[in-house]
């Protein structure tokens, strides 16, 4: 086969597949028992960080690397994307059928138009910022700290004027604000979710927006392109399926339809924006300056946050099943996970310290790389199959889509096997 042909198969056809089954599973269990917000979007952020990872460190040759392909692509993609679970967005799939709620009163009429608007809005930052600092983990040159103030400063500002252009014009972003609809929200449920809903997408959106004009004024196009591809992506499929009405038979199959699609944006900007190229040529100037650091926090110390939040919610969801309630913090759960987390960490961060990274080794497919894969795609699986079942039992869609996870869980191993043992073109 051709060396394009290989190319093709191991950077677009494989990644996508995993990135696909990652997004699936991490998206149809976030929103599940214990899972809601930001728990359920760190959950499925990890999902895609630990594959993104997994398959950065994958190289043709000893001598090549992969622009984004530092530790400090974890910790990125799981604390953006995690936070980004702020987003509510229950009001969206009522506005693009054409409803506007007005509970406890009849339903408003609504152009569906914007509803669709306003998944848009919401997805592109949702997944797009987790792009941009995935990018950031990736800078071709080191920036100064007064490019680092404008940076965030940017950002900051953004989600700022995104905020006040609401303020200053509601009517244009307020569905029926014209009605005079807002001026006693504690009757009017759907107008107090209005606010809710795209006051958040509004931030984020402006957030990114912010981030994105950083990019565009330094001309890092590989950049720019890597946050439009996964967020523009995301966004469009979200509204194709919303369009498929999908979620008519059960929301899960929307959520895990909308996993799917982040999975095609990765699996689309990995391809195009994080190829192999020699290592002088690779990038990374800006943040390859403490190979300790990189691991330690890019890589062990966001798995571990994000695998002691990920246990800590599903054992909570047994818990909650069992009583037939949500509970508040329970410490017999939560602290001795966080003691055993931070314990494990500590010992991490002696070995490293006594066995420092080595920037000049190869990052070809090593056993290591595997196990930072395989450990907390292990916990991940694990954890879902116990919200899944602590919340739908043994019958019905619970044990549908536990039984399609372990396919998915099958089809996973093969492909990781077949990246571990692919032969140089």
């Amino acid at each position: 086969m051709s060396a394009n042909g290989n190319r093709i198969i191991n950077d677009l056809i494989l990644p996508t597949i995993l990135f696909t089954s990652a997004g699936f599973f991490g998206w149809a269990v976030r929103g599940t028992y214990g899972y809601g917000a930001i728990p359920g979007s760190t959950f499925a952020a990890c999902c895609f960080a630990i594959t993104w990872y997994l398959l950065s460190k994958r190289c043709t040759v000893a001598s090549e690397r992969r622009r984004y392909g530092l530790g400090w692509s974890i910790f990125g993609i799981i604390c953006a994307i995690g936070l980004n679970g702020m987003h509510g967005w229950m009001m969206y799939q009522q506005w693009d059928k054409g409803i506007f709620p007005m509970t406890p009163g009849p339903a408003l009429s609504i152009d569906p138009a914007i509803g669709y608007i306003w998944w848009f809005i919401a997805a592109v930052p949702w997944t797009g910022t987790g792009a941009l600092l995935l990018g950031w983990s990736g800078a071709k040159k080191r920036y100064s700290w007064r490019a680092w103030v404008l940076r965030i400063g940017l950002g900051i500002g953004g989600l700022f004027a995104a905020l006040g252009f609401r303020e200053i014009f509601p009517q244009l972003v307020l569905p029926n604000y014209i009605l005079g609809i807002y001026s006693d929200l504690g009757s009017c449920f759907g107008c107090r979710e209005a606010l809710e809903d795209t006051g958040t997408a509004l931030a984020f959106f402006g957030l990114f927006a912010g981030f994105l004009a950083f990019e565009i004024i330094q001309k890092d196009w590989t950049n720019v392109k890597l946050a439009l591809i996964i967020g523009v992506t995301t966004a469009l499929w979200w509204m194709l399926f919303q369009a498929s009405n999908i979620q008519h038979y059960a929301w899960r199959f929307f959520e895990a339809s909308a996993g799917v699609g982040i999975g095609v944006g990765f699996g689309l900007a990995f391809y195009f924006c994080n190829k192999t190229v020699p290592i002088k040529e690779s990038g990374n100037a800006g943040m390859t300056q403490h190979h300790n650091a990189e691991r330690l926090v890019g890589v062990y110390l966001a798995l571990t946050i994000a695998l002691v939040y990920a246990l800590n919610q599903a054992l909570y969801a047994i818990i909650w099943a069992a009583v037939g309630t949500e509970l508040d913090f329970i410490p017999e759960i939560s602290i001795p996970l966080v003691v055993c987390g931070m314990g494990l960490w500590v010992m991490l961060a002696i070995r490293s310290i006594k066995r420092p990274e080595n920037p000049g080794a190869s990052s070809a497919p090593k056993d290591t790389n595997i196990i930072l894969y395989l450990v907390p795609y292990t916990i991940l699986r694990a954890c879902g199959f116990i919200v899944t079942l602590a919340e739908d039992g043994f019958t019905g869609i619970g044990m549908e889509f536990s039984v399609f996870y372990i396919l998915l869980a099958a089809a996973d191993l093969v492909v990781v096997y077949a990246i571990k043992n692919a032969k140089n073109p």
